[in-house]
């Protein structure tokens, strides 16, 4: 007979007040650098939770954001590392197109607890390079 903790397990939520910080910090990173973005923060499952996008910010960063905190906390990846497994492996990377809202680009970081994953964040509007700086930075202020 199972018992009904064996049905069941517990898990970590990221928090309005978590993402709060994490939002706050990465924009006034992204403020810091002149780079208007817009910032995505997710539930593990990569459901939005909160989303800020900062004056001048292009309209389609507004999604991209989503996408890449969505491909993030629903992989367990940042978003960084789907464009070289996809240069590695060609006929993974031409599938990888095929999966709705997955996105190689640069800027979706997961956020852990604990070595579990709690959430994501998606930061679009400025260079790969520069995206993924400011995802580092607000998940930073959980640390």
């Amino acid at each position: 007979m199972t018992t009904p903790n064996a049905l069941v397990r517990a898990t970590r939520q990221l928090t309005i007040d978590g993402a709060r910080a994490i939002v706050r910090a990465a924009a006034g990173h992204a403020q810091s650098l002149s780079i208007p973005v817009t910032v995505a923060v997710t539930d593990a499952a990569g459901r939005l939770i909160l989303l800020e996008r900062l004056d001048d910010a292009p309209f389609a960063s507004v999604q991209v954001a989503q996408d890449k905190a969505f491909s993030s906390a629903s992989t367990n990846t940042p978003t960084s590392a789907w464009y070289a497994i996809a240069q590695g492996d060609p006929e993974f990377g031409y599938g990888l197109k095929s999966i709705d809202r997955l996105t190689p680009l640069a800027g979706g970081v997961p956020v852990l607890s604990d070595g579990v994953v709690v959430g994501a964040i998606g930061v679009s509007g400025g260079s790969n390079t520069q995206d993924q700086a400011i995802a580092e930075a607000g998940v930073a202020a959980l640390a």
